[in-house]
């Protein structure tokens, strides 16, 4: 018969070894799940502005940050750029941009949980465009297309409709004429602000400066 004694020296290292390899089973997640959930809050944009060469951008404070970081990126490089600093303030404004030129820019909050920094998701993305001045209908078509190229990374858009007012244009324009799930119904005024609209032309949203 197999000799099944164990020596008392024996068991008591092993008992000692339990522990210590059950901590280190466990350890790598639950320090994962320990740092998820110490995340920061999702960063609400509260107001944004443009002029010809900046962009400014605020937004409500979270609780419990230690700073923030924003991004923007143009319709033509597509690629983020981060901005000089993070920064503590809730807001910040990017100098030195083209023109007439369509800016996609985001923030997140970030704090520090025992020496890591832990960011926070990255806000809705939220479209602007450096001022520029949209003076006849076919401009402001023009400008819805750019517009929506910049958001989606689409070309090819077409013009189902449009309307002109005294104070904006309506256009429902869509990726494919016959295909109505595409379609997207815009206002855009002669500032260049361009709102979501329903069936009727009436604006219901502002979706970029």
């Amino acid at each position: 018969m197999a000799n099944t004694s164990v020596s008392r020296r024996s068991f008591i290292k092993g008992a000692l070894a339990l522990p210590i390899a059950l901590a280190a089973a466990v350890s790598v997640p639950d320090a994962q799940d320990a740092l998820a959930a110490t995340k920061p809050a999702k960063v609400k944009i509260a107001s944004w502005s443009a002029k010809k060469r900046t962009i400014t951008l605020k937004w409500r404070a979270v609780s419990g940050a230690a700073g923030y970081q924003s991004e923007l990126y143009t319709d033509k490089k597509r690629s983020w750029k981060q901005s000089s600093a993070d920064f503590q303030n809730t807001n910040v404004t990017f100098e030195q941009l083209s023109p007439s030129t369509f800016y996609c820019v985001r923030v997140r909050a970030y704090r520090w949980v025992g020496g890591n920094c832990v960011y926070g998701a990255w806000s809705t993305l939220t479209f602007v465009h450096t001022k520029a001045s949209v003076g006849n209908e076919k401009a402001r078509i023009r400008y819805l297309k750019r517009y929506l190229g910049a958001e989606t990374g689409k070309s090819d858009w077409y013009t189902i409709k449009s309307k002109a007012y005294s104070n904006r244009t309506f256009a429902v324009i869509g990726s494919d004429e016959l295909d109505r799930s595409t379609w997207r119904y815009l206002c855009v005024t002669k500032s260049g602000a361009v709102y979501k609209a329903n069936s009727k032309g009436k604006a219901i949203k502002r979706l970029c400066m």
